[in-house]
Formats: structure tokens, sequence, C-alpha cells
């Protein structure tokens, strides 16, 4: 099982899942670790994109259900 983000981004996150995941909260945090976008009980079955609105920089998005936590590396140029 496995996802992946599409790096680097620009206005929307896109979320790739080899698996389907239900009831995730999905946060963004910026590396100070402040939530910079959260959203709760969303499914992600392939692909789930998301409008974001970000400065450039180095972010962290965090999917979490559950049963596990995935946190992956995002950049915005």
């Amino acid at each position: 099982n496995s996802v992946w983000i599409k790096n680097p981004i620009a206005n929307t996150v896109e979320i790739n899942s080899s698996y389907t995941i239900e009831n995730a909260t999905i946060s963004i945090t910026d590396v100070l670790g402040k939530t910079i976008f959260s959203t709760k009980n969303r499914t992600i079955n392939g692909t789930l994109e998301i409008p974001v609105s970000m400065s450039k920089g180095i972010y962290l998005i965090t999917i979490a259900t559950e049963n596990e936590s995935i946190t992956k590396k995002l950049i915005k140029e």
C-alpha cells in the first residue's frame, strides 16, 4: 500500500493512493507546525485533489485515520 503526493505543488495538492482511505483527516502544516489547511472525513480512492492557497516553501501534509497516519513533504514553488 502506498500514498504519494505530486511535488512541487501549484494551487492544488494531489494525493494519490494505491488503496482506499476512508474517513481521513488531512492537514497541512508549515515547518513551524502552524496548521495551514485541515479537512475531515475525506475519502481518498485513487486520486484526491485539494485546492490550496499557500506561499512558497516547504510544508508537511498528514493523512490520518483511526488505523494509520502518513506524513509527506510538500514543496510549493
